[in-house]
C-alpha cells in the first residue's frame, strides 16, 4: 500500500462511488466528497466516505484524500470512526475497511426489514 495514487473523478465513478458537494462546515480545501455503501442481503454494513483535499491554498500543487468509515459497535451500538490520510488506491482502502468489518466487532448500520408475507391460501 505504499504506492501513491492520483485518483480522478472517473476512478471513483467507475468504482461505484457517488459524488457530493462538501457541506459548508468543511474546510475550503475540501473540494468534493465521494461515498459508497457496502451492503449485503442482511443490510447496509458501512459506507466509505472520501474527502478530496486541494492544497493549492498552501502553495502546493497536489491533492490528497481522507478515507473514513463510521462503524457501529456490535455490543454497545456506539459509533467507531476510522479515518485514514493516505495515498491509497480505491481497492486498498476498500480492502482495509473490509478487513475491519471482518473482525466481527461491528454491526450493520441498517438491517433490511422484510415483511412476512402470509398467504391467504
Amino acid at each position: 500500500m505504499e504506492k501513491r495514487y492520483k485518483l480522478t473523478n472517473e476512478d471513483f465513478k467507475n468504482a461505484g462511488y457517488t459524488r457530493y458537494d462538501p457541506p459548508r462546515f468543511h474546510d475550503d480545501c475540501v473540494t468534493d466528497l465521494w461515498q459508497k455503501w457496502f451492503k449485503d442481503d442482511i443490510g447496509k454494513r458501512y459506507a466509505i466516505t472520501v474527502e478530496r483535499w486541494d492544497f493549492s491554498k498552501f502553495g502546493r500543487s497536489d491533492t490528497g484524500f481522507e478515507w473514513s468509515v463510521q462503524f457501529t459497535h456490535e455490543d454497545t451500538r456506539n459509533s467507531v470512526n476510522i479515518d485514514c490520510l493516505s495515498g491509497w488506491g480505491i481497492e486498498d482502502a476498500e480492502e482495509f475497511y473490509a478487513a475491519q468489518w471482518a473482525t466481527g466487532l461491528y454491526d450493520y448500520y441498517e438491517r433490511w426489514d422484510y415483511e412476512d408475507e402470509e398467504s391467504d391460501d
